[in-house]
């Protein structure tokens, strides 16, 4: 089940460059790609997994690019996964290991 948060935002409709006046509303949809309550969709998790299985040594960089997120929300990710993956050695020295159950 998919959750949806619908925006509604008032505007001068000239500011859209239109010769008609008056107010209007447009209607915007959030499709849920972020968190809701600190935990993820799952999306991204899974996709890190697939990038440590493909690679041990992966960086925050190539999960941020590969995820369409920053850096730094992957870093937040990584912390909520701490009983999934978990990173052995330091700095470029070393790896990332999935933890199995």
């Amino acid at each position: 089940m998919q959750n949806f948060i619908g925006i509604t935002i008032p505007f001068e409709k000239n500011t859209l460059n239109d010769t008609h006046s008056g107010t209007h509303e447009e209607t915007l949809v959030n499709t849920g790609t972020g968190t809701e309550n600190g935990t993820h969709n799952g999306t991204h998790e899974q996709t890190i997994i697939n990038l440590i299985r493909e690679n041990k040594n992966v960086t925050h960089d190539l999960m941020a690019e590969k995820c369409g997120v920053s850096v730094r929300t992957i870093s937040r990710i990584l912390r909520e996964m701490k009983d999934k993956v978990v990173y052995v050695g330091s700095g470029d020295k070393g790896h990332w290991e999935i933890i199995s159950k």
